[in-house]
C-alpha cells in the first residue's frame, strides 16, 4: 500500500467520523422538535411521532457532512 493510499483512506474514516457525530448531534436535537409533534384532538393533546421524518432528516445531515468534508479535503 502506497503512502498516498494509506493517507487517502485516513481522510475517509475522519470524514465518516465527523459525519457520524455530526448525525448523532442532529439526532438528539430533532428528537424533541421534530419527532415528538404534539397535537390537540377531541379528548385532549397527544403526542404523534415522527420517526421516520426523523430518520431521514438525520441521514441527510450524514450525508451532507461526509460529502462536505470529502469536498474540503479535496476528494
Amino acid at each position: 500500500m502506497t503512502l498516498a493510499a494509506d493517507a487517502r483512506g485516513g481522510v475517509w474514516l475522519d470524514a465518516l467520523k465527523e459525519a457520524a457525530i455530526t448525525a448523532a448531534i442532529a439526532a438528539t436535537l430533532m428528537l424533541p422538535l421534530i419527532a415528538l409533534h404534539a397535537k390537540t384532538q377531541v379528548t385532549g393533546l397527544i403526542i404523534e411521532t415522527r420517526f421516520v421524518v426523523t430518520g431521514i432528516a438525520v441521514v441527510l445531515v450524514f450525508l451532507g457532512r461526509f460529502a462536505l468534508v470529502l469536498v474540503r479535503r479535496d476528494l
